[in-house]
């Protein structure tokens, strides 16, 4: 990194050294390092003996004497539960605060957003439900009578399909993985979606009884945030912050907007919404 961008080049923004790394290893062919042999071994002593522990112990690298091999990694998902200023979502009742919402992250992500989200966004949705507390009935939530015979005749319909969760995640993983990496582009894009749409063909309804019963009945969501993940990003034609596409790879002001992800009648919907904050 510093023979690229200067002495301070281990100071970039992670997803520049997130693409950078990806350049090096997809595009060059290379191998990338990190070289902590220059940090005083009292400071390993003092402040690094775990890290220098696991080197050690998992990997049988010194790493006050040796570069560690490193791959390089995604830097950050912008984007979750949709909410308004006041953190409610679109379902009644339901609050959204942390890294789970959107409310905070633009196009990167910015140190800080994390603590911002979680501090500042409870603070807010706890506000907001206290607030609205006071003009609702006490007592228990009414639920539908069928909500637990639908989840049972759901599971129901699982068990006695066969299917294994493990293959069917790991396919799914290596699928998003290829089509949502550092650099992205419409064929990678489409063949990822492609994957996603066979999974939810053949493996949405399965049952591996060797997984607990809330990862399976999760399995589909997965599969549909995948869906959504994957056409939201294809969808956006340029690159900006950590969306970073080769074949689109100029920033383009006509998308200065926030995508929204909505499934409705077993299909996910696009919309662009114009935000003002």
């Amino acid at each position: 990194m510093e023979e690229k961008f200067g002495p301070k080049g281990n100071l970039q923004p992670r997803d520049v050294v997130s693409r950078e790394e990806y350049r090096v290893v997809r595009d060059l062919g290379g191998e990338i390092f990190l070289d902590c042999t220059g940090i005083p071994k009292d400071t390993f002593i003092t402040s690094l003996s775990g890290f220098a522990g696991d080197c050690r112990e998992y990997f049988n690298i010194d790493p006050t004497t040796t570069p560690l091999p490193v791959r390089y990694g995604i830097h950050y998902f912008m984007g979750g539960i949709y909410t308004d200023p006041s953190h409610r979502t679109s379902v009644g009742g339901l609050y959204s605060a942390g890294e789970n919402a959107c409310q905070y992250h633009g196009a990167n992500r910015l140190g800080g957003n994390s603590l911002l989200g979680a501090y500042f966004g409870g603070l807010v949705a706890a506000e907001t439900i206290a607030s609205c507390a006071g003009s609702r009935k006490t007592g228990t939530a009414e639920i539908s009578e069928t909500a637990p015979l639908i989840c049972e005749k759901k599971l129901h319909t699982c068990v006695n399909r066969p299917g294994a969760y493990a293959q069917t995640v790991q396919r799914l993983q290596e699928a998003m993985q290829e089509a949502l990496a550092i650099s992205r582009d419409a064929a990678g894009l489409r063949k990822g979606l492609d994957t996603v749409k066979k999974l939810q063909n053949d493996f949405a309804d399965t049952y591996d009884p060797y997984a607990a019963p809330d990862e399976n009945m999760l399995l589909p969501s997965r599969l549909i945030l995948a869906e959504a993940l994957i056409k939201g990003a294809s969808d956006r034609k340029e690159s900006r912050g950590a969306h970073n596409r080769s074949d689109y790879p100029e920033r383009n002001e006509a998308y200065e907007k926030t995508h929204l992800y909505s499934y409705y009648d077993g299909a996910v919907h696009l919309s662009w919404r114009e935000e003002n904050t």
